[in-house]
């Protein structure tokens, strides 16, 4: 975005509190003079009038402030430099209670919290709107915090950030939706790539390499921004190349535990929770990956309507507090009677 753009913004956000000023300082002088008898009554009613009509303008013509800006002409018409000066007050709330836009908060990231924007990468507890999430940015951000969160995501692209990817592409804004598509094209592109080169590489026959293009792959079936085909296709050759993995080197828990995963996303719940179960029995069941593992298997569990299994796999779960509220609610009583 230009610094033009920027400059113009900021002229427009600040005009109640700058009008509401030369307001009160106007309305404030007049009164003054017309007290000690130095300014005669007629001109003081009519400059007052001329303060009044000129803030009465600004309020037809100033769509983006016009609220404040009426409240500033009547307030003024109606109670001269006291008026003006509680508008002062009222716009220097409304100012502050603006909070930081997209482009503030990201300058004011350090590398470490960029790496942990994923799910609610977005907070303005004191805008005008709160915006939670890179999806509300692309719903009710101004133009200049959708521009600034498209480059964030471009920079850090997870399969989070999809269905921002897609409010953007339909933005009604032309250049959004500009910027959207460029960015998608060239996130798309280098994840291809990425995946070729390591394609040729795993054809060595290297495990570590081809459970990395498994990954690549993957990552591109999750992306949401290639064609469905694509992702379809992505989807089962990173499942060929973990089978392959997993059948070279039968131990890789962590390779397991993606294939699950992926059966999961692909609806094949029988060969997710066979998948998922044996990452149970053959891992530390105190890791993260456990409980990574017991939710895939849960969930799977249920798509198949294996209720009585889910109660009895209850009894096996991994010690981790987010298993147990997922446990809770996976065999709570009215939940299972409702889908039994």
């Amino acid at each position: 975005m230009s610094a033009g753009t920027h400059r113009t913004e900021s002229i427009v956000y600040g005009t109640a509190l700058a009008l509401s000023l030369v307001a009160a300082l106007a309305e404030g002088v007049i009164w003054w003079l017309s007290a000690a008898g130095t300014l005669p009554l007629a001109l003081a009613l009519g400059l007052h009038g001329l303060v009044s009509g000129g803030l009465a303008f600004a309020a037809i013509v100033g769509a983006r402030e016009r609220s404040a800006l009426v409240l500033l002409a009547a307030g003024t018409f109606f109670m001269g430099p006291f008026g003006a000066a509680g508008s002062v007050a009222m716009a220097a709330f409304a100012s502050l209670s603006r909070g930081a836009d997209f482009e503030s908060y990201r300058r004011a990231l350090g590398p470490s919290q960029e790496d942990d924007l994923k799910a609610t990468p977005v907070h303005r507890p004191t805008s005008r709107r709160a915006l939670v999430s890179f999806n509300d940015v692309m719903r009710w951000g101004t133009r200049r915090e959708k521009q600034a969160a498209l480059r964030l995501m471009a920079e850090r692209y997870g399969p989070a950030f999809a269905g921002a990817f897609r409010l953007a592409l339909r933005d009604p804004a032309v250049e959004i939706r500009s910027e959207a598509g460029a960015a998608a094209n060239a996130i798309l592109n280098t994840m291809e790539t990425r995946a070729k080169k390591l394609a040729e590489r795993a054809a060595k026959g290297d495990a570590r390499v081809m459970a990395a293009y498994g990954d690549a792959e993957l990552a591109i079936a999750r992306s949401g921004l290639a064609g469905e085909d694509r992702m379809a296709a992505a989807r089962a050759s990173a499942l060929r190349v973990y089978e392959a993995v997993l059948a070279a080197e039968p131990k890789r828990n962590a390779v397991r535990l993606k294939a699950a995963q992926a059966q999961l996303e692909n609806h094949d719940y029988r060969e997710a929770a066979r998948q998922s179960a044996r990452c149970l029995a053959e891992g530390d069941r105190t890791d993260d990956m456990a409980a990574d593992a017991f939710s895939v298997h849960l969930e799977s569990l249920f798509a198949l309507g294996a209720f009585a299994e889910i109660r009895k796999r209850a009894a096996m779960a991994p010690p981790q507090g987010r298993t147990r509220r997922a446990i809770a609610l996976w065999t709570r009583p009215q939940r299972v009677r409702n889908h039994a």
